[in-house]
């Protein structure tokens, strides 16, 4: 793949992030996501993640592995990683810009001669090596690989070396997080920005296994008061029961948050 390839991937990416849009470091949303919002800076308008080591490892997802990995090999092959030593893949973005990070047990200095084979620049970033050409960024973080564009890359480093704020000191994520599971796939952001319902401001979605091959999906929305939240929670439970293939389906009001769960097939899910 080119890197004009990678950065319309990301691009995609992007774009797929706020359309879809909707997880902290504390509570909910487990560990590995709350790892993972570490390393990004507070600024971000959201984050995606994968937990593709628990789709790989689990039968009942097997379907769910199948669907991700054609996605994303070839962009992996180009950084010289084997997709089945990725164990979580995470992309977080701004309104122009976004970055990818890899996580598992993958050789960085494989990583580094694929990126010299390609011919990108070596060069470093506050003590951190890194590689570039035609607008694609990527840093070399002990196990974890930062691909993407040149800001959004090394705001990341600036988190992981000089203890710059990250998505941990975003109160409005963190309180989205809180109501969220440890699934394999979350996605949360911003959300003032968009006509969803009126004052809505972060939003958050978590999707995990409840058992064999029945998925459980959890939506957390945050409102900027009590009243917007009451106000919304009767729409987001019609929006819900409107939603083909989604049984069990529940909605909470507690204070400025709505919080809604529906469960569904897997074979439904991936349509």
């Amino acid at each position: 793949m080119t890197t004009k390839g990678i950065i319309l991937v990301i691009t995609i990416v992007l774009l797929a992030a706020l359309a879809v849009g909707t997880a902290g470091c504390l509570g909910g949303g487990g560990e590995r996501a709350g790892d993972m919002m570490k390393n990004i800076p507070k600024e971000a308008m959201g984050f995606t993640f994968t937990d593709v080591n628990m789709l790989r490892s689990d039968g009942d997802l097997d379907l769910m592995y199948d669907e991700w990995e054609p996605q994303y090999k070839d962009i992996l092959d180009n950084f010289g990683i084997d997709v089945g030593d990725v164990d979580v893949f995470t992309y977080y973005y701004t309104n122009d810009e976004a970055a990818m990070l890899i996580e598992g047990s993958f050789d960085l200095g494989d990583v580094a001669d694929e990126m010299d084979n390609q011919d990108y620049e070596n060069t470093t970033y506050n003590n951190v090596e890194m590689w570039n050409k035609d607008g694609a960024w990527v840093a070399l973080l002990e196990n974890l690989v930062v691909a993407g564009h040149e800001d959004a890359v090394n705001d990341c480093v600036d988190v992981a070396e000089d203890g710059h704020e990250s998505l941990c000191d975003n109160i409005n994520l963190r309180e989205v997080m809180d109501g969220l599971t440890s699934g394999f796939y979350i996605v949360a952001g911003d959300r003032s920005e968009v006509e969803e319902y009126p004052g809505l401001q972060a939003g958050g979605t978590s999707v995990e296994k409840k058992k064999d091959d029945i998925l459980k999906r959890v939506v957390v929305y945050l409102f900027d008061d009590e009243d917007a939240a009451a106000a919304a929670a009767d729409d987001i439970e019609q929006d819900f029961m409107d939603q083909e293939d989604w049984d069990n389906i529940e909605v909470k009001w507690k204070g400025m948050l709505v919080e809604a769960s529906s469960e569904v097939n897997i074979n439904d899910y991936l349509g």
